[in-house]
């Protein structure tokens, strides 16, 4: 038990530094908390011709695959989620916060963060054509 004790001192400690960068320029934005952080959104764009799929998710699924590596790679959760949906992704996520409820493994506020995942399959893409050659 001291050391879940040990995550949540940390976790408070850590807090208002957290809150001092967040949803500021220079630090970080959450579209949840401002509206307005959604004008500060990383964009890119690419060739439709060149895409095959998308997959846009929530800092709940991002952090399963930064940080605790599950899948190990960006593009092992794109394969995941090609081969058996998004639900697959975010249920191996969530599995992985189940076995470390005591978030020693993976320091994090809470047991399990909420997850979504959109995922886009761009089916007459020039990429999607060469890809089912």
């Amino acid at each position: 038990a001291g050391h879940a004790t040990d995550v949540n001192d940390l976790i408070k400690a850590t807090r208002p530094a957290k809150l001092a960068r967040m949803n500021r320029e220079g630090g970080y934005w959450i579209a949840e908390a401002t509206p307005e952080a959604g004008h500060h959104a990383v964009l890119r764009t690419w060739p439709i011709d060149d895409v095959h799929a998308a997959l846009a998710v929530t800092d709940g699924v991002s952090c399963g695959i930064d940080e605790y590596d599950v899948p190990p790679s960006w593009p092992e959760a794109l394969t995941l989620t090609l081969n058996q949906g998004p639900q697959a992704l975010l249920d191996e996520i969530h599995a992985a916060e189940a076995s470390d409820p005591q978030r020693h493994r993976w320091p994090r506020p809470k047991t399990h963060d909420d997850k979504a995942a959109a995922f886009v399959l761009f089916t007459n893409s020039a990429a999607s054509r060469r890809e089912a050659l």
